[in-house]
């Protein structure tokens, strides 16, 4: 099986799963306009969930890459180097398609309500250029919320598919230290410590963490540059995760 092969077997089996949760999607959609029109006199803004939606969906095919593609690829005796090739052109390529697909879905859904009904329909994206750019132009608007939406899809999907490399090559006792100590250890025993001690280092740390990411002032240009390389650095690391894969695993 040849790198467009593995392509195809893998753009296949995502395109059916893709399919299913746009359906769901559209269906959630039509619910909610159409509650919007029952109530049509009211006024308010809804946060239509679309963006978040598809970044989980994003980490979720990522997450379950093994037991769905690669367990399948390598049994057909593909290499281990053109089964991470295959999967990260296909993440590209479905994170491109989802990002154009929705963004013009939410800029069709947000004329719809504005004609039929006084509900501000409205989006993560939307938010961040409407703030930042009010008065960009419409198209530039547009493609800026397409190139948003890639960035955190693509970023969802590698985070999804090192960790769920790197729960298949673990044992049992890794497992558990990393996947439940990990976090316990920085999200209760780390705070509880330091609140003891009276010492502020450890929010001081994240504040100036989420500061060098995202700028002291929330900058989308660098908040897209910083996604961007720990995308590529999770990529690379699901690359170094894959090469310890057993094969007959």
């Amino acid at each position: 099986m040849s790198i467009k092969k593995a392509n195809y077997f893998i753009g296949r089996e995502t395109f059916k799963s893709a399919k299913i949760f746009t359906l769901i999607i559209l269906l959630l959609t039509a619910f909610f306009f159409t509650i919007s029109l029952i109530f049509s006199d009211s006024e308010g803004t809804v946060t239509n969930g679309l963006d978040m939606s598809i970044i989980i969906y994003s980490f979720i095919l990522g997450l379950t890459a093994y037991s769905s593609y690669v367990k399948m690829l390598f049994q057909n005796g593909i290499s281990r180097k053109t089964t991470w090739l295959s999967i990260t052109s296909v993440f590209i390529m479905l994170s491109i398609a989802f990002s154009v697909i929705f963004v013009l879905l939410f800029e069709i859904l947000t004329v719809l309500f504005g004609l039929y009904s006084n509900i501000i329909f409205t989006s993560f994206s939307a938010d961040l250029v409407g703030r930042f750019f009010p008065n960009m132009n419409y198209i530039l608007g547009v493609l800026l919320k397409i190139l948003i939406t890639f960035v955190c899809l693509l970023f969802a999907g590698e985070i999804g598919f090192a960790t769920g490399t790197l729960f298949k090559i673990l044992n049992k006792k890794w497992k558990i230290i990393i996947f439940a100590g990990v976090p316990a250890l920085l999200l209760v025993v780390f705070p509880i410590f330091f609140a003891f001690m009276g010492n502020h280092l450890y929010s001081r740390f994240f504040i100036g963490l989420m500061h060098f990411l995202f700028g002291v002032k929330f900058s989308i240009a660098r908040s897209l540059i910083s996604l961007s390389i720990l995308s590529l650095i999770f990529m690379f690391l699901s690359r170094l995760l894959m090469s310890k894969v057993q094969i007959d695993d």
